[in-house]
Formats: C-alpha cells, structure tokens, sequence
C-alpha cells in the first residue's frame, strides 16, 4: 500500500512539471570595451642644434584640443592621450615656421592590449619663417610689371633629424609693392640654402592696358635659396614674354643635351666648341661654361651671326674628355629684353689616350692598402657605358701585380682581373652614367689577409665586347695600369 501511495505522488509530480513552460538557459556575457591610453613625447630644436624653448604642441583629440609647451632642453609630453589612432601633432614657435606631423600610440601586441603606450615625435628641428623674396617682373621696354596675382612654394619646411629628411610644404600668397612681387614668410634663405632647397614662383597673366586681353603671359619658375642667399639683395629678375612673341627655340645644336638627346651620344669638338641654330636671329645676354667636379671656367670667344651662336674655345682647346656646363641667356633680336634661357651638359672629345691613377688615404700611416681602406680610381677623361641600363654605374675588372713580374694572376693573391666591379662614381664627378672618380672599399674581401703595399700596379681591364666606350673611342680588350700611391691623412 505504501509503495503504491509513493508512485503516485511520484507521478503527480512529473505530470505538474510537463505541464509548466521550461526555464530557459543563458550564457551572454557583456564585455565593457578596453580603453588604452598613452603619451607622445619630443623633442624640437633649431638648426644649430639648439633646444627652442616654450613651442607649443597641440593634439586635436575626441574631447578636444591637447597642448603643452616645450621645456628648457627642447622637449615635451602630453600623456592621458588615446592609444591605437593616428593623431595630429603640430609644433609652433614664435620666428619659426611651423612642423605638422603623426604619431600613432601604440595600444595592442598580439592578444593583449597595451596601456600607457608611448610615441616618439622627432627630434626635430624648425626653420626661422623670415625669408623674403622678391622677383623683378621685365617688360620689353624694361618696365617694372604688376601681376594681377603669384605665389612662392617651398618643400621642406622642418627637418626629421634621425633621417635628415626635410619634410612640410607651404605656400604664400605673394603681394605688390613698389613694382616688385614679394614673398614673405619663406624658410630663412641662408638655412634654406643649407638644405639646397628651391623656392618655385608662379604669377598670372598680366594685361597692361586694360583691354581685357593678356599681353604678357604668366609664368611658372624657380629660382635656389643658394643663388639668392650668394647675391645678397634677393632679388630675382624675370623677362617676361609678350603675347605675340612666340618663343625662340633651339633648331639644331651640337650639344646634344639641348636636343633632348643623351650627353654621350655626340662629344663637342674640344677645339672648335658649342654651336647652337635658333629660330629666330638673336642676342647674347649671358653665356657660362663651368667644367664639372672642379668648377673651372674654360675661355671662349662669343660669336653671334644672325640666328647662330658660337662659343669658340680662346687661347687653345678646352679639356678633352670633360664635362661641362653650359648656361646661355638670350633674347630675340627683336625684343632685346625677353630674355630666354637654355642650358645643358656637354661632353668634350678627346684625341689622347685614355690614362687612370690609383690612390687611397693612408689611415694608419704603414704605407699599405688594407682593411677599411679606400682605393680611389680616377681617369683622364669621363668614361661611360653605352648600354648601362644603371645610371652612374661602369663595369670593369680590376687586380693587383703583387709579386711586380708585369704579369696579374701568377702569383698567390692575384685573381687574374676576374673580379667584376660595378662601381658607383664620386656624385660630384658624374653626370647620368658617366664618371671619372670611382672608389672602392673592402679590398680584403678580394685578396683575404692581404695588404698592398704602395708602389704596386693597378690592373683595369674593361668588358672585352664592344660596349664600353671613352670619349676618344671605345675600349675593347683595353688594359689600363696605374701604380698605387698613398695620401697622407
């Protein structure tokens, strides 16, 4: 009887339950979002290496505008700052142009965020803003010209100094006074002039009698801080070009730099010089020719027949084998003051054979070439490859007659000249690939242990195929010597 009383019960129970909804199961849970946080740090200085004190740092963030000022070393923090988001940082000081720049604060590794992150801004360094320009515009009676508008740009208002990078760009508007355009608030000139830095001009057409219609066409030009800074007044003069002058172009010329033709493919006759046709007959205002590397000045006669210039070399022929630079200025005959200006690079012939000279500073003072130590190689005339897909480079091979018996690969130590260089020119001696200045370290690597003492041949060989070529002819199977001398250090 009990046993059935307990059935029931039992019964009655799960039929109460199968009756009721059942009770749900969750397992949501809300994860409030990390908030990391962080600071950006720096440091700004002028070009002198000198810490500028109280420039203002600002960062724009969600909640407004961050700022700080830079203390008695030049640097600063602002802490407290979102992590993970590009932020604006810009760096203001009175006499200084302004830096813009980034910083990203740091804020996740893998899984785990990162609190209390850091950025580094700089170190840096400002310009001073208190460069001025101002640009002569030329009328053909002389006349000093108004635009009716201009600006200056410059690239490179702030320097990254762990790369040396000059980074920023600004543009002024440019104002009229007292017949001259003038920029302000340019990069100290001669700061800027350290930085070979170029400040580009631009002005509109200009309309002189006010008949609606432009009589001197606008311009767009540069003009370096170098240049300006050296002449001291800061002044460029600008001739400008009327409307119904078409402008004087160069037909045909020697130079073939002028004819959009590579340098090397038409050596100037060292003895007989530049000749240039232009359309139109024309005057000589200028005329320059600087050689490269050295910035000698070889003598020339200026020979104007109507619309032919000559640049005949004086007092015998110029370098052969060289470089130079050619600025000419001129102006139509029939508007003497339009100034137009043409220059290029042109190469000399040359009827001497091709020589080399080896030499490298002496460090140590032991009278040898060796570890750390650099060769220079350096010819007579400029040397280029024809078929150089590689500019400013040229391929030959070099060794060392060690043991002095006139032969190279006879004695231990000596390769053969199997060795393949591909040599990088000194930049102030070359011009796209042509050089005459080419230096090599880590002769060790080639003769292991070895030392070369002073006195030793040089063995050049050039690339036995028809390909590599001097100004006087090309060198095939050609092998040049040169005995090794040292330069006290």
């Amino acid at each position: 009887m009990r046993n059935t009383i307990v059935s029931i019960l039992v019964l009655g129970f799960l039929a109460s339950c199968a009756e009721s909804d059942p009770t749900p199961f969750t397992n949501d849970v809300t994860i409030d979002p990390t908030t990391t946080r962080g600071s950006i740090v720096g440091q700004v200085e002028n070009l002198l290496g000198e810490p500028i004190v109280g420039a203002t740092v600002t960062v724009p963030v969600k909640d407004g505008v961050r700022k700080t000022v830079t203390g008695p070393d030049g640097r600063f923090a602002l802490d407290n700052l979102p992590g993970g988001s590009s932020l604006d940082v810009r760096i203001e000081a009175e006499g200084y142009l302004p830096a813009h720049t980034t910083a990203v604060i740091p804020n996740s590794a893998g899984r785990t965020p990162i609190d209390r992150g850091i950025a580094v801004v700089g170190p840096l360094a400002l310009l001073k803003g208190d460069g001025r320009v101002e640009f002569e515009l030329v009328g053909k009676d002389g006349s000093l010209l108004e635009a009716p508008s201009g600006s200056c740009s410059v690239e490179g208002t702030w320097i990254h100094l762990e790369d040396g990078d000059a980074r920023g760009n600004l543009t002024v508007a440019a104002k009229f006074e007292d017949g001259r355009m003038v920029c302000d608030g340019l990069p100290n000139l001669g700061e800027f002039a350290m930085l070979e830095g170029v400040i580009a001009f631009r002005f509109e057409k200009i309309d002189v009698d006010g008949d609606g219609h432009w009589d001197y066409r606008g311009t767009d030009g540069y003009a370096t801080a170098r240049d300006l800074f050296l002449e001291g007044t800061h002044v460029h003069r600008i001739w400008l070009t009327p409307r119904e002058s078409d402008p004087v172009t160069v037909v045909a010329s020697n130079v073939p730099h002028l004819m959009l033709e590579p340098v090397a493919s038409r050596p100037v006759p060292a003895a007989r010089g530049v000749e240039i046709l232009f359309s139109a007959p024309v005057v000589v205002h200028h005329a320059s020719i600087v050689e490269e590397g050295n910035e000698e000045r070889p003598a020339f006669e200026t020979q104007v027949d109507g619309t032919m210039v000559r640049l005949v070399p004086d007092g015998g022929p110029w370098p052969e084998g060289q470089l130079l630079t050619l600025d000419l200025r001129i102006a139509p005959l029939s508007e003497p003051l339009a100034v137009h200006s043409f220059g290029g690079v042109f190469l000399t012939s040359a009827s001497s054979p091709l020589t080399a000279t080896a030499s490298f500073v002496d460090t140590d003072d032991d009278g040898h070439l060796g570890a750390g130590e650099v060769l220079v190689i350096e010819f007579s005339q400029f040397v280029y490859s024809i078929f150089s897909d590689e500019p400013e480079t040229l391929v030959y091979e070099l060794d060392f007659d060690l043991d002095g018996s006139g032969l190279v690969g006879d004695a231990e130590g000596e390769n053969g000249a199997f060795d393949e260089f591909r040599a990088s020119p000194d930049p102030s001696h070359s011009f796209e690939n042509m050089a005459k200045r080419f230096t090599h370290s880590g002769i060790e690597a080639i003769h292991p242990g070895a030392t070369i003492p002073t006195g030793t041949e040089v063995v050049i060989r050039f690339d036995q195929s028809f390909r590599w070529g001097s100004p006087s002819s090309p060198l095939q199977t050609q092998e040049l010597r040169a005995t090794l001398t040292a330069i006290a250090p």
